[in-house]
């Protein structure tokens, strides 16, 4: 096995609610949005970056993995 990536630039969310959770990103941090389309939305915290994804497109993204339930 390799050794753990020493830099992490971005983190993906998987949400049930894009529009929610974008306001609440937005209200929160207060910070533009770097991206977005029909299924994400993106914001840069400098450092990292927060893309936020419907649920729904996850398994383009992970398969053949499965995305965890949300209990």
């Amino acid at each position: 096995m390799g050794a753990w990536p020493q830099k992490i630039f971005a983190i993906t969310l998987f949400v049930e609610d894009l529009e929610a959770t974008r306001t609440f990103y937005q209200e929160v941090f207060g910070l533009p949005i770097e991206y977005q389309d029909d299924a994400s939305t993106v914001f840069n915290f400098g450092n990292i970056i927060i893309n936020l994804l419907k649920v729904t497109e996850a398994d383009g993204l992970i398969g053949p993995a499965k995305v965890a339930s949300p209990d």
